[in-house]
């Protein structure tokens, strides 16, 4: 399974992108088309490359393109995103349930595994140990962290269930980068 895998990756790294760097519809266009590119591809290959990622190192590059190309040119004044780049100018029409969401859910994900990777490094204290690992060994979890923070809102009982609310930080994408 793994050859198939490494061997699809190499085909679709030499077939399915522009010479700068982000993904095309197409290796070779069915039909003509009056788009160079759509979100949803963006989107898709981000997602396959952070899961790739740590078995083809050329897939940390690939992310890092396709991620700076998204916050560079496809995010519009009002936070969403353009939906295709056409061959002259923008389809700017947002369409939820497809590129939008899955950007959405791609560039989330990302930012996740983004995180994951710092407070796995950690930063070394004084003494040497390892923030990540002492977090986990003081039984801090994020929940703790959050909740100390001050970002727990109410807690109620239903059915005799804690149900936790926190407030909800809605920020910019570019902000996060």
């Amino acid at each position: 399974m793994a050859c198939v895998i490494s061997s699809i990756t190499i085909i679709y790294l030499d077939n399915l992108f522009d010479t700068d760097g982000l993904p095309k519809p197409f290796s070779r266009a069915p039909r003509l088309i009056v788009y160079k590119r759509e979100l949803y591809d963006c989107a898709e290959c981000i997602n396959l490359c952070l899961l790739l990622r740590d078995r083809f190192s050329q897939l940390e590059a690939t992310v890092e393109t396709v991620v700076e190309g998204i916050l560079k040119d496809w995010i519009k004044p009002d936070g969403s995103f353009r939906s295709r780049r056409l061959h002259l100018g923008w389809d700017n029409v947002p369409m939820h349930r497809w590129g939008q969401s899955q950007m959405f859910r791609s560039l989330a994900f990302y930012l996740c595994l983004a995180h994951r990777r710092t407070e796995d490094r950690g930063q070394k204290t004084a003494d040497g140990a390892n923030t990540a690992q002492r977090r986990r060994d003081e039984g801090r979890t994020t929940e703790d962290t959050e909740r100390k923070a001050g970002r727990e809102t109410s807690v109620k009982v239903t059915g005799g269930a804690r149900v936790r609310r926190r407030s909800s930080v809605i920020r910019h994408p570019i902000s996060d980068f």
